[in-house]
């Protein structure tokens, strides 16, 4: 949804958009674990209902899972693609994206990975590389280390000028934030 919403911003307003891969919760161990484990059963529902009703104008759907997977290896294989296969980083995300929230599949996992890449028409071999890669591990690294001193604790974050915006919010909210960044809106009301 964030990266909807940011992509959609970055073109109206002709704006860079930086993404910084990270783990939210990287003790989460390799076989995932049920997100009722950190949030109620009522907070999770109402993120799933929330969740559909923004993201149906984009023709996103939103799964209600019971799984929060190990992201690390998603995580590393996005690196690795935007080193080394930076026309498909977008395709990467947006395929990681519709395999968690739309199809329910466990992206900790090395076979939907394989497969993601397979449909990209990138060699699954390219896995065990990403895995392996020390460039990958340092830039994971930096982003959590970059993450942790801008105290993001949940994705997604955007920081628009002075402006720091947690979870997907509605995009006339992100749109004025930016615009008054930009100095294209004199309003000082606050949208939040």
């Amino acid at each position: 949804m964030g990266k909807v919403l940011a992509d959609q911003l970055g073109r109206e307003l002709n704006l860079p958009i930086e993404w910084l891969n990270i783990e939210i919760h990287p003790d989460t161990p390799p076989q995932g674990r049920s997100i009722r484990e950190l949030f109620p059963a009522q907070v999770v529902n109402g993120m799933y209902k929330n969740l559909n009703e923004m993201g149906a104008i984009y023709g996103l759907k939103f799964t209600a899972h019971d799984l929060l997977s190990n992201s690390r290896p998603s995580i590393l294989l996005g690196e690795y693609i935007h080193l080394h296969y930076p026309a498909q980083e977008d395709a990467y995300h947006a395929s990681v994206f519709s395999a968690y929230f739309s199809e329910g599949k466990d992206i900790g996992q090395s076979k939907i990975l394989a497969d993601l890449l397979q449909k990209l028409g990138i060699d699954s071999n390219v896995l065990a590389n990403a895995l392996n890669d020390p460039a990958c591990q340092i830039r994971m690294k930096e982003n959590a280390q970059s993450s942790a001193a801008m105290q993001v604790t949940g994705t997604p974050t955007f920081f628009i000028g002075n402006e720091r915006i947690v979870g997907a919010q509605p995009y006339p909210r992100l749109l004025a934030v930016a615009r008054r960044a930009l100095g294209l809106d004199d309003t000082n009301q606050n949208d939040f």
